[in-house]
């Protein structure tokens, strides 16, 4: 998790990803300061890169008042900017979760009309799905000095399969390096530091 914040009117334009821009995360109250997790919103990149298809986010970000008019719970993921609730025209709703669930988030539910993700590592929460896993396909390589919102998803994973990578920051600096060749030997990999299409499908498929 890496929690960014920033102003909606100064920001706003700004990308996050790719193709999710600072205002899509804005609570819909009309607050002007941000809170979002840069590695929810690097998984939901990855779907839509992986689909060629926009993501529509209906929740992200929400404050307190706001949470409590729209009868969320006290302890929603939203209020700490970690949650997306979202959904992707012509993409069924237990499709979508079920990318989110492959690639390794434990925090899942199944709406009518939206999926919501969330980064929060405890406790695992699958809701009203029928959760499957589905191949995760490596986009393209990543190694040392990479910079993109691909490197902040391994970052994760290896975080949260006990490997230190730091700061999800898709940064691929030393420390990610070192936890990459470390998760290599344990899985009997070649152990360079590169994360190919091998070293991929032992994090996700």
């Amino acid at each position: 998790m890496n929690i960014k914040t920033y102003s909606k009117k100064r920001d706003g334009q700004k990308n996050i990803t790719p193709n999710i821009k600072v205002y899509e995360v804005a609570c819909k109250d009309g607050t002007d300061a941000i809170k979002i997790d840069y590695v929810i919103c690097c998984f939901a990149q990855y779907i839509r890169e992986l689909l060629d298809k926009a993501i529509h986010i209906n929740s992200a970000y929400r404050t307190v008042t706001y949470n409590r008019k729209v009868g969320g719970k006290s302890g929603s993921r939203h209020l700490k900017g970690c949650a997306l609730d979202l959904w992707i025209q012509s993409v069924k709703q237990q499709d979508l979760a079920n990318y989110f669930y492959s690639m390794g988030l434990i925090r899942v539910g199944v709406y009518g009309s939206f999926v919501h993700a969330d980064t929060d590592r405890s406790p695992q929460w699958l809701s009203q799905g029928n959760f499957r896993k589905v191949n995760i396909p490596c986009l393209r390589t990543l190694k040392q000095g990479s910079k993109e919102y691909l490197v902040a998803i391994i970052q994760y994973k290896l975080n949260c399969l006990g490997y230190n990578c730091g700061v999800e920051d898709g940064i691929f600096g030393n420390t990610s390096k070192n936890a990459v060749i470390n998760f290599q030997k344990a899985k009997g990999l070649t152990a360079d530091g590169i994360v190919g299409k091998n070293t991929w499908n032992k994090l996700f498929n």
